[in-house]
């Protein structure tokens, strides 16, 4: 975590993944050069397995829990697995 991000609430991601970004840039500039930028909203994930997302394929669970992996089938969900 770099501070100027942190100060205004943001955390520093690669830009891509960026959702919403503060006015000014440049606030994390330990790790600019990799792409990176103060970000105040991520994007959600996309494309992930339930297991990247913590999660394990079951036939229910709440709706709370439920994420959109690859990889669960049979009408089964992705539930992450909390506790």
């Amino acid at each position: 975590m770099e501070r100027p991000c942190a100060m205004l609430g943001g955390m520093c991601v690669q830009t891509s993944e960026c959702k919403q970004r503060p006015a000014k840039s440049g606030l994390c500039p330990e790790n600019a050069h990799l792409g990176v930028d103060c970000c105040y909203e991520v994007k959600p994930a996309s494309n992930l397995t339930c297991h990247e997302y913590r999660g394990a394929c079951m036939e229910q669970c709440a709706e709370a829990l439920q994420r959109p992996s690859t990889d669960c089938t049979g009408g089964h969900k992705c539930c992450v697995l909390v506790g």
